[in-house]
């Protein structure tokens, strides 16, 4: 079968389209991906925040075709990469610091 790039659905979605578009280029139920976003919510909010970071990166279905017709610039991967590394650091950074509190104060 042909490589199918990673995109927001525009059909089948609930929210976004992040989960439905992820399930379509992995092997994973969308209902095993939705449960996830919902359970890791629940654990101070870093599922809505893995969720906005996928829906500002992903692109939605179509979207780079129409880009691409129109003559506009699709951004590179490598910016992508970029701007994955940097919310993973401060992603990592926000856990080191709740952390650290939760040590300070005795939780």
């Amino acid at each position: 079968t042909p490589h199918q790039p990673l995109a927001r659905a525009t059909r089948g979605r609930w929210i976004g389209g992040v989960c439905e578009g992820i399930a379509r280029v992995r092997p994973i139920p969308v209902a095993t991906l939705r449960a996830g976003f919902v359970l890791t919510t629940a654990f101070a909010g870093l599922g809505a925040l893995v969720y906005l970071a996928c829906w500002l990166i992903i692109p939605a279905e179509g979207e780079a075709e129409a880009a691409a017709e129109r003559g506009a610039r699709v951004a590179p991967r490598a910016i992508t990469s970029v701007i994955l590394g940097c919310a993973a650091i401060a992603g990592l950074g926000t856990l080191g610091l709740l952390a650290a509190g939760a040590t300070i104060f005795g939780f």
